[in-house]
């Protein structure tokens, strides 16, 4: 597995081939992120794609001020660790969202998605939100999809007696 600090990093010092993508916090590493990930690589089994994970230095929900007290499951490094433990990711990008976060949804997809990254499939959660304003949602990604000629598959979430296991859901149950 490759870490690379940037999107512009990962373009610069690595060919690769087209990419399955999944995009979010990972603020920790757990069991609804396993299997998120063992989803994508089944995916990605069946293509001749490399796995990404494009991922933040910060939390998005501080930056954007939905949540300013936000107690993180994992450093970085621990990230780093957990997720190349799993042998199921080929790359992780770790972008500064300052950097992304003015963007629209649609130069998000052309730009990066397609321009950068070379993604033929995305994987996202259902209530995944993106571009500036977050106007960007898996609904749009799909109609995008049909005109730019990528994949999008729904996440399913991992479930343990009838709750969803989140990063959300760890953070409060640890209080």
């Amino acid at each position: 597995m490759l870490v690379y600090n940037s999107i512009l990093e990962f373009t610069k010092y690595s060919f690769h081939k087209p990419t399955a993508i999944t995009i979010g916090n990972f603020d920790g590493v757990h069991k609804g992120h396993y299997f998120l990930l063992e989803n994508l690589a089944k995916q990605v089994k069946q293509r001749d794609l490399s796995t990404v994970l494009l991922t933040f230095k910060q939390n998005t929900k501080e930056i954007l001020q939905v949540d300013t007290n936000i107690k993180l499951l994992h450093s970085q490094s621990e990230k780093t660790q957990y997720l190349s433990e799993t042998g199921l990711v080929d790359y992780i990008i770790y972008e500064d969202f300052l950097s992304l976060k003015d963007i629209s949804a649609q130069d998000f997809i052309s730009d990066i998605l397609i321009g950068k990254l070379n993604s033929k499939l995305i994987m996202l959660g259902a209530n995944h939100k993106f571009g500036k304003n977050r106007e960007g949602n898996f609904e749009f990604l799909q109609k995008n999809g049909i005109d730019l000629g990528f994949e999008v598959i729904k996440a399913e979430l991992y479930q343990e007696n009838g709750q969803v296991i989140s990063s959300t859901f760890l953070r409060n149950k640890s209080i």
